[in-house]
């Protein structure tokens, strides 16, 4: 049985350490109806939760690093990182971005993405340095990324609206052709070397440096929020369900429980598959799915 505080919340985002560790985002229910910013971070270590910490701001995207160290993002460039077993350390990165959208760990690296193009990277506890891609030409374009990945620090894909992909290869940016306009929302740089990226009105990409291709999904229109990759296939969750994509096409997966009413947030690491709702955190761990609230 979930512990009856967790009633209190709305779980917003997962990073996974592994099947039996993790840390989330949580809005408190009544300040989220008064509209108040905030953020309430917590770590689930082995059966225990414990609250890392908290912020005024609202969390955009998050990730856990090579090192197991959790890092948040708000939109306007205020960080919260902390270690399991530690307490939440705030930032504000300086000059603030236009506006933040999507994180991501590659190697030693911490990358982030958002309006304009705008792209920032870090090593360790480095300052952020900003490695933008060419920004609109004209006042009245706004194009932004919402999601970037990479198979290396050498081959970077960031992508979002109007269905742009762009790729860094070399430490260069260039646009490639984009085989939809619909804006992509998440994308992964899976083991069988292809790019995933999925978004809106059911839009799921796969290719790879300047070839792409759209995986027909037929009538399928529901937007998607998150992607992972687990035990070599490719997830995909939208706000009330979890599917698995077999080869070109996709089915629910079998949670073997009740279905949960609620999802949004993968997070894949260490052979776990967590799931994040507004009210349901389950957990998948190579063999069966776990329900924690």
């Amino acid at each position: 049985m979930a512990d009856e505080w967790l009633e209190d919340y709305y779980y917003a985002y997962v990073a996974a350490v592994d099947a039996q560790k993790s840390f989330f985002a949580f809005r408190e229910i009544g300040l989220e109806a008064q509209d108040v910013s905030h953020t309430i971070f917590l770590e689930y270590n082995s059966g225990k939760w414990r609250e890392v910490g908290d912020a005024t701001w609202d969390t955009v995207a998050m990730t856990t690093d090579r090192s197991q160290q959790m890092l948040a993002i708000s939109e306007e460039g205020e960080i919260g990182e902390g270690d399991l077993g530690s307490t939440l350390s705030l930032s504000q990165m300086d000059p603030p971005p236009l506006m933040l959208r999507g994180i991501s760990s590659i190697g030693e690296y911490t990358y982030l993405c958002g309006v304009s193009r705008e792209v920032y990277v870090r090593h360790g506890s480095s300052a952020w340095q900003p490695i933008h891609a060419p920004k609109p030409t004209s006042k009245d374009s706004v194009f932004g990324f919402e999601a970037l990945g990479g198979f290396s620090n050498d081959e970077i894909y960031a992508a979002g609206w109007k269905g742009e992909i762009w790729l860094r290869e070399q430490g260069n940016w260039r646009q490639v052709d984009s085989p939809t306009n619909f804006k992509i929302t998440a994308l992964i740089c899976a083991s069988d070397g292809y790019c995933y990226l999925c978004g809106r009105q059911g839009t799921l990409l796969r290719g790879r440096a300047d070839t792409w291709e759209i995986i027909d999904l037929e009538e399928f229109t529901d937007d998607f929020w998150s992607i992972a990759e687990h035990q070599g296939k490719i997830y995909l969750a939208t706000l009330f369900e979890v599917y698995v994509l077999d080869e070109s096409s996709l089915r629910p997966i079998n949670w073997n429980m009740p279905k949960p009413n609620t999802c949004y947030c993968l997070s894949a690491k260490n052979g776990a598959l967590w799931s994040v709702g507004q009210k349901d955190i389950l957990v998948h761990d190579g063999q069966s799915w776990r329900k924690l609230a």
